[in-house]
C-alpha cells in the first residue's frame, strides 16, 4: 500500500502543477493581478475532496485503503500548504500587507469551508454506528488549533458537526456527535 500512497502522492503533484499553471494563465493574462489564486482554489478543491473521501468512508462505501491511498496520496500530493505560506511571505515583501493578511485569513477558512461543503454534499449524516465510533474520542490524540461546531438538522436526527483543524498542515478532520 505504501507504493500506492507513493505512486497518488506523485500523480497529485502533476495535477497540481498543471492545475497550476492553467488558473495563472487564465487569472494573470494581463499581468496585474498579484493575488495567487491558484494556490487558494487547488487548497480548497483539496478539502472539498477530502471532506467527500472522509464521508464516504464513514458512510462504509469505501474502505480505509482506498480513503488512505486518495487523502495521503493523491490529495496530500495536490494540496499545497507550504506555497500558500510563501506565497503571504512574497505578498509581505512587496508590501501588500492588506492582501497578504486577506490571503491568510482565506489560506484558512477556503479549505474549512470546502471540508465542510464535501462532507454535507456526500451525504448529510454519517450512518448510526459511524457516528457513534466517532464520537468514541477519536480526536483526543489530535494538537487542536481550532474548533467549530454547527448543528445541522437532518430529517429525523439532529447532529452537531466538529471541525478541528490540526496543528500539522490545517488538514482537517471532522466529527459527528449526536
Amino acid at each position: 500500500m505504501t507504493w500506492m500512497i507513493c505512486l497518488f502522492g506523485g500523480i497529485g503533484a502533476m495535477a497540481r502543477y498543471v492545475l497550476d499553471v492553467s488558473i495563472q494563465r487564465s487569472w494573470n493574462r494581463d499581468g496585474n493581478h498579484s493575488f495567487p489564486l491558484a494556490t487558494l482554489v487547488i487548497n480548497g478543491v483539496a478539502s472539498l475532496c477530502a471532506g467527500i473521501a472522509m464521508m464516504s468512508y464513514y458512510a462504509q462505501s469505501v474502505d480505509m485503503g482506498t480513503v488512505m491511498t486518495f487523502v495521503v496520496g493523491f490529495l496530500g500530493g495536490f494540496s499545497t500548504f507550504s506555497s500558500a505560506i510563501n506565497e503571504v511571505l512574497s505578498l509581505i515583501r512587496k508590501r501588500r500587507f492588506a492582501m497578504a493578511l486577506g490571503y491568510g485569513a482565506a489560506t484558512v477558512a477556503v479549505p474549512l469551508a470546502c471540508v465542510a461543503g464535501g462532507l454535507h454534499s456526500s451525504t448529510a449524516c454519517a450512518p448510526e454506528s459511524a457516528a457513534d465510533a466517532m464520537a468514541g474520542g477519536s480526536t483526543k490524540s489530535i494538537e487542536r488549533t481550532a474548533t467549530i461546531e454547527q448543528s445541522m438538522t437532518i430529517p429525523g436526527r439532529r447532529c452537531r458537526v466538529r471541525y478541528v483543524t490540526a496543528v500539522i498542515g490545517f488538514s482537517s478532520l471532522v466529527v459527528f456527535t449526536t
